[in-house]
């Protein structure tokens, strides 16, 4: 959805067909005063974007086939779709179904990861937040308010070890990445960096930016000449361990912090 000044003035969706497994872009409209200034195109290839890092290679997209639709038409043809059927009558007499297929380009979806600059912790506040509500919404909360508000993460860390990954500069991503930790590792002084606060919003849940993310941890190490990528994690979420084991980490131990949290400590040897 598009708004300007609290109003909408366009809107388009996207669902997934089960049946046969393609995402199907619906719904695009444009308010008629704000016709012909690109909200449609900005609104389809936002749509693009997301279901390309879905994994898919391609997206569907049906609209009337009529005299009085060809602009319509066209305009879907400008953006990249292809024709590919047409069912005759399929609303009613001469009110043919037009089926266009865009193939997705995986190239213009990559990604950028950096720290965060002047006036972005706040960003990182809000990815954290979205996380952590998301959590407690299904049982297994883990980040409290203090410790995802500016004011809690300013406390904790250095604004300059926060880290934002970010798509055609929309924050997506974000982790905090130390050459120290000295709470939670005290006893261990070889050049390491430590991984805390790893989350990505829902909506990219699945898509790979968190190993993304991960991997640009190991080249930093790389960079810095560490020896090790750190991290601790709850060591009663098996999915959570799982992730991080697929990344390389090797589980060093277990402890109960605080005589109440199951924590994993992990470390990958950095190459």
């Amino acid at each position: 959805m598009v708004e300007d000044n609290g109003s909408m003035i366009g809107h388009a969706g996207y669902i997934l067909q089960e049946a046969s497994n393609q995402y199907e872009i619906v719904g695009v409209a444009t308010k008629k005063s704000r016709l012909r200034e690109g909200i449609g195109s900005k609104l389809i290839s936002v749509i693009c974007k997301k279901i390309s890092l879905f994994g898919y290679k391609n997206v569907v997209l049906y609209t009337l086939d009529h005299e009085r639709n060809q602009a319509a038409v066209a305009f879907y043809e400008r953006l990249g779709f292809t024709k590919i059927n047409l069912e005759i009558d399929y609303y009613t007499k001469g009110f043919h179904r037009l089926s266009l297929l865009k193939s997705l380009d995986l190239e213009a979806l990559k990604h950028k990861i950096r720290n965060i600059r002047e006036g972005e912790i706040g960003l990182v506040s809000s990815i954290l937040e979205e996380a952590a509500l998301w959590l407690q919404s299904t049982g297994r909360e883990m980040w409290n308010e203090q410790q995802y508000s500016i004011a809690g993460l300013l406390q904790a860390y250095p604004d300059t070890d926060m880290v934002l990954c970010l798509i055609d500069e929309e924050a997506v991503g974000t982790m905090v990445l130390q050459e120290e930790d000295k709470l939670l590792w005290p006893n261990h002084h070889e050049p390491s960096l430590y991984l805390h606060k790893l989350a990505v919003k829902r909506q990219y849940a699945g898509t790979g930016l968190s190993e993304a993310m991960v991997g640009w941890a190991k080249k930093q190490g790389s960079l810095q000449g560490k020896r090790y990528l750190r991290l601790d994690c709850a060591a009663d979420r098996p999915r959570l361990c799982a992730f991080y084991e697929r990344q390389g980490f090797v589980k060093l131990r277990e402890a109960l912090l605080l005589n109440r949290y199951p924590t994993a400590f992990y470390e990958l040897t950095i190459e």
